[in-house]
């Protein structure tokens, strides 16, 4: 399990380091760091508890819940392209909330 933990630690660093420090549009790195990062995170075991799994998820369903019909661009971009700022920052902030938690779990050594 710590493994994976590293992994999620590994990938959640990456993905804050983004979001941190590119002069993109916050919605151009959100997408980004989905694409980058955050498809592996969801793979079977990576994510150690339910609950983790579940605001991992619900940052995604939020990232992914406006597609636009008949759009090839895909429910990412379809629904970064309609996001206004303060949605874009909320879901920042709880990419930046889950990665505090996983960290405080790695560096307290949990097993989970």
């Amino acid at each position: 399990m710590t493994i994976n933990l590293d992994y999620a630690s590994e990938k959640m660093t990456s993905a804050i380091r983004a979001l941190a420090t590119s002069s993109a549009s916050l919605q151009d790195r959100l997408s980004f760091v989905c694409k980058r990062d955050f498809h592996t995170l969801d793979r079977g075991g990576i994510l150690p508890t339910k609950e983790f799994k579940e605001r991992f998820s619900d940052i995604v369903t939020r990232l992914t819940a406006n597609p636009i019909p008949g759009s090839n661009a895909g429910s990412l971009q379809d629904t970064l392209s309609q996001m206004d700022n303060r949605e874009a920052e909320a879901i920042a902030e709880a990419i930046f909330d889950l990665y505090r938690e996983i960290e405080s779990h790695r560096m307290e050594g949990s097993h989970l």
